[in-house]
Parts: C-alpha cells; sequence; structure tokens
C-alpha cells in the first residue's frame, strides 16, 4: 500500500515538472469560439465574414456598410464596382469611372421642381479642383419646359493656381476655365470680387458668391472667402446634373 502511494507521488512530480519545462501549449479549436478580441489573426485559406447579417469595420466598431473603413485605403491594383455596368478607380489613372486614381466623382443635382425659382447649391471643391491636376466638371442639362425637350451636355475645365508652384503674386487664387467646345473664363476666388466661373448657354452657372436669384438671398452676396467654394446655380427651366472628376480630362 505505501508503495503504491509512494509511486503516484513520484507520477504526480513527473507531470507538475513535464508543465514547468513546456514552451508551448496547443489548443485546437475552430474560429469563432472561442469568441472574444485578438491583437493579430492570421488565416492560411478562404476567409469568410459576415456572410449572413452584419457588416465589417476596419478601424471603427460601428460599421455602417458591408465593409466600413475609417482611414486611408492603399491598393496595389484598380478598384472596381459592378455598378452602372462596371466602373473602377484606376492606377491608371483614369479607369471606367473617369474619376482617376484619386477621388470618386462627386454628382450631385441642381434643380427646383417649380420652374419658376432658381435653384442654388453650394459646394466645396478644394479636393478636386485645388490640386495640381485640376478637375473637370461635366453639366448635363435639361429643358423642363421647352417643346422639344431639348438637353445639352458640356465639359468645363478648371485649374487653380498652385500656392506651391508660384510665387503667390496678388491676392486670392487665381482659376481658369476652359469651356468644352471653346470659350474660356478667367477669375480670383478668394478676394471681395464677384466672378463666374463658367455660364454655358445662361442655363447653369458656377459663381464664387450667392446670386441674387438664390432662393433666400437678398442681392448679391459678398464673395466667399474661402476661395475652393462655388456655388452653382440652375436657370428655373433646366434640370441640372453636375459630376466632378478630380483630373483634367481635356
Amino acid at each position: 500500500m505505501r508503495k503504491l502511494f509512494y509511486l503516484g507521488l513520484i507520477a504526480l512530480a513527473g507531470i507538475i515538472i513535464g508543465l514547468a519545462w513546456a514552451e508551448q501549449i496547443t489548443l485546437t479549436t475552430y474560429y469563432p469560439a472561442p469568441y472574444g478580441v485578438y491583437r493579430e489573426f492570421t488565416t492560411t485559406g478562404n476567409t469568410y465574414l459576415a456572410t449572413n447579417e452584419g457588416n465589417v469595420g476596419i478601424g471603427t466598431t460601428s460599421p455602417s456598410q458591408k465593409l466600413d473603413v475609417s482611414g486611408q485605403i492603399h491598393a496595389s491594383g484598380d478598384i472596381c464596382t459592378d455598378a452602372g455596368g462596371g466602373k473602377c478607380l484606376s492606377t491608371g489613372g483614369g479607369g471606367g469611372g473617369g474619376g482617376g486614381i484619386g477621388l470618386p466623382p462627386l454628382t450631385f443635382e441642381v434643380y427646383n421642381p417649380d420652374s419658376t425659382t432658381y435653384a442654388c447649391v453650394e459646394q466645396d471643391l478644394e479636393e478636386y479642383c485645388g490640386d495640381a491636376d485640376g478637375c473637370t466638371i461635366k453639366l448635363l442639362m435639361q429643358h423642363e419646359t421647352d417643346g422639344n425637350d431639348h438637353v445639352r451636355i458640356i465639359d468645363e475645365h478648371i485649374y487653380m493656381e498652385q500656392t506651391s508652384l508660384s510665387n503667390n503674386n496678388g491676392a486670392g487664387i487665381y482659376g481658369w476655365t476652359r469651356q468644352g467646345g471653346g470659350g474660356d473664363y478667367s477669375w480670383i476666388t478668394g478676394t471681395a470680387s464677384r466672378y463666374d466661373i463658367f455660364n454655358p448657354w445662361s442655363w447653369v452657372w458656377a459663381k464664387n458668391y450667392r446670386h441674387d436669384l438664390c432662393p433666400g438671398q437678398v442681392g448679391n452676396g459678398p464673395a466667399y472667402t474661402d476661395p475652393y467654394i462655388f456655388n452653382f446655380m440652375s436657370h428655373p427651366h433646366v434640370r441640372t446634373t453636375v459630376i466632378v472628376y478630380d483630373s483634367l480630362s481635356l
């Protein structure tokens, strides 16, 4: 009996010594069990996330879309979507969407459905038009009261003075608009002077101030002190869709 007791002690001591000398304990389990927070997680095969419901967040704990990223995204290839027949932000500098490798196109409408009131929309275009490659603004216009339902389209190519590339003579930011099909506008924003940025056929305008004809405006407003804010104004009879591309496409 005493011999069995000593044998048990020896066996227990061996187990304790083995655990003390062990360098690693390996647990075999299957994700998502156990549930928890992982500092680093690596998979060596296909990875499936939020397949039934829910969203995936990177840099955020409250994702609002299937993939919601808070921060910049780097890609060594094109980023494409199936929407609209398939469009890409291309590393080649344009892609199917025309937005280049920079920002995706900005699209908005300037329209008042009562056909008697001008429509005005204010936009800050610094990220699109204030950089070194300028911007292109496409205007899609449809006349809402004309008997023949006239439609028109035009591109406005804009380049603005770069403070890093100029000697900065004079106040404000000098800008130039080359209108598709011909016609130029020169202007200076960020000063007290009011300018038209463009005005094709008096159907739609872009200005550096809020015009007297804008809803609720009494008299022409002062020129914006921010040189990159433009006010888009559409004639009461015209429905205008504006698409801003973050690059010149002359």
